[in-house]
């Protein structure tokens, strides 16, 4: 009885320390945006080329028409160009 609960504990325990470093390497491989644009293209998306600032995501339009309401406002075309 005793080898029976000994090999259950450990066999939990190994459970336990696999599930943990799953868990670790999960947190590791998320990476922002920011950072793999700087790593793939050498570019740090989050420096304004105006004035060197920092910038930061105010907002994340998805939607169609916000799309289109938002270039409206800018006076950017609203639609892709045209295939030559």
């Amino acid at each position: 009885m005793l080898a029976t609960s000994l090999a259950a504990k450990t066999a939990s325990s190994r459970w336990r320390r696999r599930t943990a470093c799953a868990e670790a390497q999960h947190e590791r491989v998320r990476v922002d945006w920011a950072t793999l644009l700087r790593r793939t293209f050498d570019v740090d998306v989050t420096r304004c080329t105006g004035c060197a600032g920092r910038m930061t995501v105010r907002a994340v339009v998805t939607g169609p028409a916000s799309i289109h309401r938002l270039l409206a406002a800018l006076r950017r075309a609203r639609d892709p160009p045209v295939a030559a």
